[in-house]
């Protein structure tokens, strides 16, 4: 069962913006997920379009004409992450397979990765995210970005995808602090592993816990897409249709078939994304 959301607001905003931005960001944060409530897909779009012109001014075309460049060669041109390929999943309870009847083969992370034919180190932790350690005031250091660096130390480990699943236990409301430490952890992942495709997934629940997601969905959907992320919203796919059969019995978690249910639309999303 994921973990009560933390009430207590951080205290401080992350030295990643300035005072006077991250005042700004925050004050549309905070319009934003108040929006939500008026218009919940309007303002999941808004926040996504808002994040992605988050960059520096467009350089001036040079006077002079630009030399012909070459066509790109296969390398260089991203596509799917190909079978064999090492694959690392950091997450929640949900990546850790929790609700299913074996966790360890059953969770959606492995599920996916068979799918995949994709070498997987899938790293799930229950009641952890982008800023809970899971601990006492989330001091046990097993939020994501902790746990990408311990990772980052195996040599052997060189993945061509990194999958970072959580949110459900992270604050939301006011909540610049939280997308700085999704978009530091997305960056801290970059810089690890240079060439791997980075995908965040935001929280998951089945209906009805499902449309109590949207503002923990706004917030992760900005950080990750500000760091140039793939953002996967997997909230929509659970409705009052399906999730009878797939709510684990506390309104949370997913059964074995939920699992099941969420790698296949997960890898749907992931190859129309080309990853």
């Amino acid at each position: 069962m994921p973990s009560a959301r933390k009430s207590k607001l951080r205290a401080f905003v992350s030295k990643r913006l300035n005072p006077i931005a991250a005042t700004c960001f925050g004050l549309g944060v905070i319009l934003g997920i108040t929006g939500l409530y008026l218009n919940q897909q309007d303002v999941l779009q808004a926040n996504a379009e808002a994040a992605r012109t988050y960059q520096s001014s467009p350089v001036l075309p040079p006077t002079t004409a630009p030399t012909e460049s070459p066509d790109p060669t296969p390398e260089a041109t991203p596509g799917l992450v190909a079978a064999e390929s090492q694959a690392l999943f950091i997450g929640d309870s949900f990546t850790e397979g929790f609700g299913t009847t074996t966790p360890s083969e059953e969770g959606f992370a492995r599920v996916l990765s068979r799918a995949r034919n994709w070498d997987a180190v899938v790293d799930g932790m229950g009641s952890t995210g982008f800023t809970s350690g899971s601990g006492m005031d989330d001091a046990d250091g097993n939020e994501y970005r902790a746990r990408i660096a311990e990772h980052a130390d195996n040599a052997d480990l060189d993945p061509a995808v990194v999958v970072l699943q959580g949110g459900l236990d992270d604050p939301s409301a006011l909540s610049v602090p939280t997308i700085n430490a999704i978009s530091a952890t997305v960056e801290a992942a970059t810089a690890a592993w240079p060439h791997a495709r980075i995908v965040v997934i935001g929280p998951v629940a089945p209906y009805p816990a499902s449309e109590t997601l949207l503002e923990g969905t706004a917030v992760t959907r900005t950080g990750a897409t500000v760091a140039d992320a793939e953002f996967i919203d997997p909230a929509p796919w659970f409705t009052p249709e399906n999730s009878e059969g797939y709510d684990a019995g506390d309104g949370y978690h997913l059964t074995t078939d939920g699992h099941a249910f969420l790698a296949e639309k997960v890898n749907e999303a992931l190859v129309s994304s080309g990853i």
